[in-house]
């Protein structure tokens, strides 16, 4: 896969984990056993994904100093940032 590739999925898995997680954490919080469940799963496989990936270019950048890996260890930080942030954003209610 190319690194673009590699970068994209590791960003939106990110997103999608810790928005995962957030989302997991309040329904916890509130009691909602059938959503904490099927957020659970979410943040598994998408932290299965994205810590595969992220983890592996920082070692490969640390180790080889190959900088072709940083773009995908960026992505691993800033979707982080993007899915706790998009997480904790309160929804109107119609």
């Amino acid at each position: 896969m190319s690194i673009l590739t590699l970068t994209l999925i590791t960003f939106f898995t990110q997103v999608l984990f810790l928005m995962s997680r957030t989302w997991n954490i309040k329904a916890i919080a509130n009691g909602h056993k059938m959503l904490a469940m099927v957020t659970a799963g979410v943040v598994n496989i998408c932290w299965m994904v994205s810590i595969a990936l992220g983890a592996s270019s920082t070692f490969i950048i640390i180790t080889d100093f190959r900088w072709d890996q940083v773009p995908i260890a960026t992505a691993y930080f800033v979707g982080g940032l993007v899915g706790t942030w998009l997480g904790m954003l309160k929804r109107k209610n119609k």
